[in-house]
Parts: C-alpha cells; sequence; structure tokens
C-alpha cells in the first residue's frame, strides 16, 4: 500500500558531524555535566539541543536556563531552548517569572515570541505578570503580535480587550492572525462585551467574534444573524449549527428560512436542520 524511502549523500554517513551527533544520542545526556549540556544547547543537530534541554529542565537547572536564554552573544538557538526549558519549570512553578520579563523587551524578535508564548503556557506562573503581554500585540514583528494574542487568551486578562480589539480590526484579514484574535478574545472578553461588536464597521471584528462566540458557547452570536455581511451571517449560522450547536441559539436559526433573500446554501441547510432539532410544531409550520 506504501512505501517509506531514506535518501542520503554517498559517504555522507562518516562525515564528524553524523558520526559526533550519532555518538551524543547513543550515550544520552544523563551523565553530561551542567557545562556539557549548556555546550549542546546550540547544537547543530535539534535532538542534541533538545535533549541538553530536557536534561536540564529535569535536573531543575533555571538559574543555568536562565543564564542561557539572556545572554545576548548566545546562539539564537542555544537562547531559544533556554527560554524553552525555564517555560517547562514554569509550567511547573519550579522557577520564577519575573526572571524571564525582561525578555519580552529583547532585541532578538523571536525571543520576544518565544517568551510571550512560554508565559501563556503557564497561567498559574504568569497570571500575576500577564498584562505586561498587552503592548507586545503592537509589537515590529508578525510572530510576536501573534504569541502575545494566543497567551493573553490563554492566561485571560480582561484589561487585553480594547487592544485585542484594535488587534483584531488591524489584523484580522489575515488568518493566522485572525486565529490568535480568536483565542484572545475567546479567553479575555466576555459575551455581553463580544457581542457588541455587531454594529462594527470591521467585518474582520465580526467574525472573529463569531468565532470566539461560538468556542464560548454563547447563545449571544443569534444577534450576528442579521449581519449585513453574508459571511459573518454564514459563519453565525455554522457556529450555532455545527458540532454540539449552541441549542439558545437554534430558534433564531430555525427562524431564517422565512428570509427568502439568504440564498447561501451554508445557511439554509442549518436553518433548514435546526427546524429538525427544533421538533415543534412551529418549526413543522416553516417547513410546510
Amino acid at each position: 500500500l506504501g512505501a517509506v524511502w531514506r535518501l542520503d549523500v554517498a559517504g555522507a554517513a562518516v562525515r564528524p558531524e553524523r558520526v559526533e551527533t550519532h555518538r551524543l544520542l547513543k550515550a544520552g545526556f544523563a551523565q553530561n555535566t551542567d557545562a556539557e549540556l549548556v555546550a549542546r544547547l546550540g547544537h547543530a543537530d535539534q535532538r542534541v539541543r533538545q535533549g541538553a534541554q530536557l536534561a536540564l529542565a529535569q535536573r531543575g537547572r533555571g538559574a543555568v536556563l536562565l543564564a542561557v536564554a539572556t545572554d545576548a552573544k548566545a546562539s539564537q538557538l542555544a537562547r531559544i531552548h533556554g527560554v524553552w526549558g525555564y517555560g517547562q519549570l514554569l509550567r511547573r512553578s519550579a522557577a520564577a517569572v519575573a526572571g524571564v520579563l525582561p525578555l519580552l523587551a529583547d532585541a532578538d524578535p523571536e525571543l520576544r515570541g518565544q517568551t510571550a508564548k512560554i508565559l501563556g503556557d503557564a497561567p498559574q506562573a504568569a497570571k500575576a505578570a500577564a498584562e505586561k503581554l498587552i503592548p507586545l500585540l503592537t509589537d515590529s514583528a508578525p510572530r510576536v503580535r501573534l504569541q502575545a494574542a494566543i497567551a493573553l487568551g490563554k492566561l485571560a486578562v480582561p484589561a487585553a480587550v480594547e487592544a485585542l480589539v484594535a488587534f483584531a480590526a488591524k489584523e484580522g484579514t489575515d488568518p493566522v492572525m485572525r486565529h490568535a484574535a480568536v483565542v484572545g478574545l475567546t479567553g479575555c472578553a466576555t459575551a455581553d462585551q463580544l457581542a457588541k461588536h455587531r454594529e462594527h464597521a470591521s467585518v474582520p471584528l465580526r467574525l472573529i467574534s463569531v468565532v470566539a462566540l461560538r468556542r464560548q458557547g454563547s447563545a449571544k452570536v443569534a444577534e450576528f444573524l442579521g449581519d449585513a455581511e453574508g459571511t459573518v451571517v454564514e459563519e453565525a449560522a455554522r457556529a450555532i449549527h455545527d458540532d454540539t450547536s449552541i441549542p439558545g441559539a437554534l430558534p433564531a436559526l430555525a427562524a431564517l428560512v422565512d428570509t427568502p433573500a439568504l440564498r447561501s446554501d451554508v445557511i439554509v441547510r442549518r436553518a433548514l436542520n435546526a427546524n429538525l432539532r427544533l421538533g415543534t410544531p412551529a418549526a413543522a409550520g416553516r417547513l410546510v
């Protein structure tokens, strides 16, 4: 039914780099000193870097990992693995969040973004410092803005709503940034705050609000069924009907079969099935 192909270069198996990598991986990292592990955080092979990172984190070497992460003279890859290793300790509440906060202003945008990411993955440790991520929503680097929005959503920071709304309205046409805005607003905004966007001029923001309400399971998503933009109405219909549905909003979706101007197959099929799910005499009358 298939095959696995292995491609290689003749004689490459005996190259010094591959011989060394094979030796390191075969030996493992348990017997290495901390200094040896630090040196391997910048190794050319990701498996070696990852092994060194995991070993240092397992030993609880937060100070060592932080020293690498904050060392501007170290290689970028070594610093990133230092951040990731420190993030492992943050998730175990085995390190202080204050140590990595200066990296949110690092000159390297990848370090800023990765720091935001580990903070979002450690809600217990990072909650108190979460508002420091808000300025990153306007960072010069797209990846930093992306990671900041996602992290804020994971940390559920109400103070970030206004900045996230501006971020969504400005960058919501890009699918990746739109996803980040959805995650951010789902975690930070209330259903009432999201529903207020039904009259906002930004179509991307209205779409993002619909998806965020869907993730919250809020019946207030029905308020977008009257949107002037068809794509917003379609997204609201999907939110109400698909997956496990939002029962409280089904009547509003079912009522759309009485709106002949709606010709979208996406909407009509879901509105018809919403009547089936309701199973009431009024629903049967609409179908007839």
